[in-house]
């Protein structure tokens, strides 16, 4: 950490051109002094503090003064206690794999300020934000937050969080406000929006959710000879509220398949999920009958997509289990025999990939061998 001034009223006076770390350690912390200029005399030492238990704590500080030299300021410049800047050296960050992190602070009484933050991802790609912590409020820690994200990589970002397989590129931010406590998630008390936009990239089609995408589409044999799942854009547009991750809305477009999702996700461990996804099929024929004003209104069903199915979702994010809304399914294009044989035989194998229960085959279809 380096500080232009610090002004603390335990200080007695403006310090001046602080250098210096701290250090955690089992019991404590250690800190580091480089340098600083407190009533004109250049200072460095070494300290360290400690909680002893029952015993209570103890603090240790050496210190070590150099020849008077002249100090530039009497009082700190308005309000603010410290400016300057900051560098974390950290190696994970939840369960996210990070390099550290660096930036410039105010702090104004109880309030730090981060600004122009740098969080550096593992292996690569980095977040850009500002944080506001209120360390004033005895027994919580109140924080703003806002965070941007700028062309990183996913296969990067997957990677710092131990998930293989994904690819492209992201863009967006978010902002939330809350409260920080021991032993909980960040966002566990937090409210605040989220907005994601993931373009042209793949995901491994041997992902459990993309795996359950690839059977059901078999009748339409568009990924016979693919391992990855490709897509043109993903959207994601969520609020954070009461520990959960509220999606308003969810879409991602690909050449074979067009993906819509209402969900909420828990933030608190074994991440509680329920939602409905739905699939829809022959993107492309969709947008050339769009075209034919007349016959799309009669052809493509109340969602602008010839055939889809709808799945709703229940469980844990690692074991979900996955049904199907045959009503909403049927009522999503027109019942032509061959359209329809195949929506039915890529349902059940869908249901089948995910674990769901067996689905009856249409009435109005002839049933489809898996």
């Amino acid at each position: 950490m380096q500080a232009d001034w610090v002004a603390h009223p335990v200080l007695l006076c403006v310090t001046e051109d602080l250098a210096g770390s701290v250090r955690p350690e089992e019991s404590g912390l250690a800190f580091h002094l480089e340098r600083a200029l407190w009533a004109g005399l250049p200072l460095s030492g070494d300290g360290r503090w400690a909680d002893l238990g029952e015993q209570g704590e103890a603090l240790a500080i050496y210190l070590r003064v150099s020849p008077p030299a002249p100090a530039t300021l009497s009082s700190a410049p308005g309000k603010v206690w410290a400016r300057g800047r900051f560098e974390i050296d950290a190696t994970t960050l939840g369960r996210w794999r990070i390099r550290g992190a660096r930036g410039r602070f105010d702090l104004n009484e109880g309030t730090l300020a981060l600004h122009d933050a740098t969080l550096q991802m593992d292996p690569g790609g980095r977040v850009e934000g500002k944080l506001l912590l209120d360390l004033a409020s005895p027994g919580e820690l109140p924080f703003q937050a806002a965070i941007q994200l700028a062309d990183v990589s996913l296969a990067d970002l997957g990677e710092s969080a131990g998930v293989q397989g994904l690819a492209g590129h992201l863009y967006g931010g978010g902002a939330v406000r809350g409260r920080l406590e021991q032993g909980l998630p960040p966002l566990a008390r937090a409210t605040g929006t989220l907005s994601l936009h993931a373009r042209k990239g793949s995901i491994a089609r041997d992902l459990p959710v993309v795996l359950a995408l690839v059977v059901a589409s078999q009748p339409l044999r568009p990924f016979t000879s693919e391992d990855e799942l490709a897509y043109d854009a993903a959207d994601l547009v969520a609020r954070i509220e009461g520990g959960r991750l509220q999606t308003e809305t969810f879409t991602a477009v690909g050449r074979r398949l067009r993906v819509g999702a209402a969900a909420s996700l828990s933030l608190l461990d074994p991440h509680a999920l329920e939602g409905v996804v739905g699939l829809f099929f022959f993107p492309g024929l969709d947008s050339l009958i769009s075209r034919l004003p007349l016959l799309s209104r009669v052809i493509l069903g109340p969602n602008g997509n010839l055939v889809g199915a709808y799945f709703s979702l229940d469980g844990t994010w690692s074991d979900p289990e996955t049904h199907i809304i045959p009503i909403r399914s049927l009522a999503s294009g027109p019942m032509v025999d061959g359209i329809s044989s195949l929506l039915w035989g890529g349902i059940r194998r869908i249901e089948a990939a995910l674990g769901g229960r067996p689905v009856p085959p249409s009435p109005r279809a002839p049933r489809v061998g898996s």
